[in-house]
């Protein structure tokens, strides 16, 4: 019997990993390897929640499951994980291998315990996992990234597909008006007749040529603002002051189409920090796009309103032309989008009144309604100091 004592105890001393044999009632520990107690004697009534838990109670809930509860429930084998402490004090991800002892009636009575360290296994897991999350975070973000290419592309397509047709109908027209004028070059007419064709031919090439202008000009403004290398030099400006001045240039524009167009504001000034041509230009864009869209009955008016707010100040361009249908709302400001009952321009005045808004640090939107009005809005940071007030 001593020799089979002997034995077992070399056997479980050899071993690397705790073991030892739980009592099934109380949960102490009977026999302990020298892994178990950390190179120190077996202590009388040490029990096993405290020896691995360093707790007062046994293990319980999802996190801890106790072993000894599942072998004396199944009465079978039972494996789960703990983190149990080391023999210098660290937390280790351990899993625990529960074997039952049963008495001659069958019950168990002791339960053999040994816990394997699988703490690199659980941070290789880890690191797996999270290796996984970043390479379906790129493998997502190239899928999106291809997908933007893919727009990018159609996009390019599109973009060549309507410069090349507005540069293309300008250059017709011009191309068509000079072979006129050189074919009517030498031929016998009327002095007065032929200065009214060659000037209202020369309007013609006038008109296109500045149209081609008016296009490269817009491409090249709307390349700045999206590549964030346009300039802004911001100035106090009182913004009811430029508006007038907007309303002045197109004056000729507003009357040859019976528009009345008027400033609103309770404020004799209101003052904005921006960088004014651009602000100009903003005003300018929505006001045109107004005009374009007059209704073709009754009173037609435009309306500029200006108002302070507590973070800034919030300017509307309000017409009651023919309005916009509510599908049109979120692509109003894309670049190159017409509305289906649009006839004139290419669709970057309000892409361009966009970039410029948001440049400042503000937004822009549209409310409509159909066949009556429509309202563009946009906001700007508001200017304080000393010596200039914010509105009077």
């Amino acid at each position: 019997m001593q020799v089979k004592n002997d034995f077992f105890n070399n056997v479980i001393e050899s071993l690397t990993y705790p073991f030892y044999v739980v009592d099934a009632k109380d949960y102490t520990i009977q026999i302990a390897n020298a892994a178990a107690c950390r190179g120190e004697l077996l202590k009388d009534n040490l029990h096993c929640y405290t020896l691995t838990h360093k707790n007062d109670k046994p293990c319980g809930g999802d996190e801890h499951f106790c072993p000894l509860h599942e072998v004396k429930k199944t009465k079978r084998p039972a494996v789960v994980e703990h983190i149990h402490y080391d023999k210098e004090g660290n937390l280790k991800n351990v899993e625990v291998h529960g074997y039952p002892i049963f008495d001659s009636k069958g019950q168990v009575v002791q339960m053999i315990e040994y816990s394997l360290d699988i703490t690199e296994r659980r941070t290789a897991e880890s690191e797996l996992r999270a290796s996984q999350q970043v390479l379906k975070s790129t493998l997502d973000n190239l899928a999106q990234a291809y997908e933007r290419l893919r727009e990018l592309d159609q996009m390019k397509s599109y973009f060549i597909s309507i410069v090349s047709h507005e540069l293309r109908t300008p250059l017709t027209a011009i191309k068509s008006a000079v072979s006129l004028l050189l074919k009517n070059l030498g031929k016998p007419k009327q002095k007065e007749e032929a200065e009214n064709k060659d000037e209202e031919l020369l309007n013609i090439i006038l008109n296109n040529t500045n149209r081609q202008i008016r296009l490269v000009n817009d491409l090249l403004d709307l390349s700045k603002i999206e590549s964030g290398v346009i300039r802004i030099e911001k100035k106090p400006i009182d913004i009811v002051e430029l508006v007038r001045n907007v309303i002045k240039v197109l004056s000729f524009q507003l009357k040859s189409k019976n528009i009345e167009c008027n400033i609103e504001t309770n404020l004799a000034a209101l003052f904005v920090l921006v960088d004014s041509d651009l602000i100009r230009r903003v005003f300018n864009n929505l006001i045109i796009n107004a005009i374009k869209f007059v209704s073709d009955s009754g009173k037609i008016e435009i309306r500029i309103e200006c108002k302070k707010e507590i973070d800034g100040v919030r300017i509307a361009v309000v017409d009651n032309g023919i309005g916009i249908l509510a599908h049109d709302f979120t692509k109003l400001f894309d670049k190159f989008y017409q509305v289906g009952y649009q006839v004139n321009g290419v669709g970057l005045g309000l892409s361009i009144a966009k970039g410029i808004v948001e440049a400042h640090g503000g937004k822009i939107w549209v409310e409509s309604l159909f066949k009556k009005s429509s309202s563009f809005y946009f906001t700007l940071p508001k200017y304080e100091e000393v010596g200039v007030e914010y509105g009077e």
